[in-house]
């Protein structure tokens, strides 16, 4: 994680600790060290987050169950050659 604006965690860090996580900070000046999950973040937060009202954790959960789902087996990809993922796992494999 980074610690930018963003970074909500201080009350969590200086609270009790039951947990078994361990928080790694990346390199400042190295953005890409944490690409993949701010490139999840914009997209998953305006197509699964933002457009709907969620009563419960479970629909969260079915949601973002769909949503991967289409990522990786409907959605092209510019970077893979307008294939999804899954597709292009399928051909490199050949």
């Amino acid at each position: 994680m980074d610690n930018g604006p963003g970074f909500k965690a201080l009350p969590w860090l200086s609270g009790p600790k039951p947990m078994r996580y361990v928080l790694e900070f990346i390199q400042p000046g190295k953005p890409s060290q944490n690409s993949c999950v701010v490139r999840f973040n914009r997209i998953y937060r305006p197509e699964v987050l933002d457009l709907y009202a969620f009563n419960s954790l479970d629909e969260v959960l079915e949601a973002t169950e769909e949503f991967v789902r289409e990522y990786n087996e409907e959605r092209p990809q510019e970077s893979l050659g307008d294939m999804p993922p899954v597709e292009f796992a399928v051909r490199r494999a050949r």
